[in-house]
């Protein structure tokens, strides 16, 4: 069986990646694409550069973060066509070299298109793999939550898969439920139509 379609863990994720196995070309840079009311750009924190105000056509760099406060919004895209919607509360940054988005807090869209190499979600209760060799992958991700629209994600236990009309979540027991999204309440948000419509979303 193809080593892409295999769930993986955390650790067998970062082997893979830095053996090119599964994964496309890193993420570098990422462009805002569209603000809404206060978007915060700035270093990680032990950085010394200072957050300013984030403005569309802004590059984002691995050593960034984006922060969304109340009631603000933003889109980004990676040069392999990739777009991650950011919501309100929320803190966001990503590693060069690994294709690793990490959501801080708060929620997230995102877009892989087919073939580009998935990557890898982090939040700060899991760690998922999103596959993108049969088809593009589009979800919805929150603090403990990933959501899949389109294509297959695999938790960072073994075996335990979330495809598209899925969700999987991290219970405070540390458990892990996977099961069917109530697929009204995936198309709901404000950012399924900030900047027009999400691509995977429709």
């Amino acid at each position: 069986m193809d080593r892409c379609n295999v769930a993986i863990g955390l650790a067998m994720s970062l082997q893979l990646l830095s053996a090119g196995a599964c994964f496309g070309e890193p993420f570098t840079t990422a462009t805002v694409t569209k603000i809404e009311n206060r978007v915060l750009l700035g270093e990680r924190p032990g950085e010394t550069s200072v957050t300013r105000a984030a403005a569309e056509k802004d590059v984002m760099r691995a050593r960034n973060f984006l922060r969304c406060e109340k009631d603000s919004q933003a889109e980004l895209r990676f040069s392999d066509g990739s777009v991650v919607r950011l919501g309100q509360n929320t803190v966001f940054t990503f590693d060069t070299g690994s294709r690793t988005v990490t959501l801080d807090h708060g929620s997230l869209l995102f877009n892989t298109p087919k073939n580009s190499g998935g990557g890898i979600i982090k939040t700060a209760s899991l760690t998922a793999a999103v596959n993108t060799a049969v088809s593009e992958a589009a979800g919805k991700v929150s603090d403990n939550v990933i959501a899949m629209v389109k294509g297959r994600s695999s938790w960072s236990r073994a075996g335990m898969w979330c495809t598209g009309g899925e969700f999987c979540r991290r219970n405070p027991d540390g458990s892990i439920t996977v099961a069917r999204s109530d697929p009204g309440k995936v198309l709901e948000g404000k950012l399924i139509d900030f900047n027009g419509p999400m691509p995977g979303f429709r």
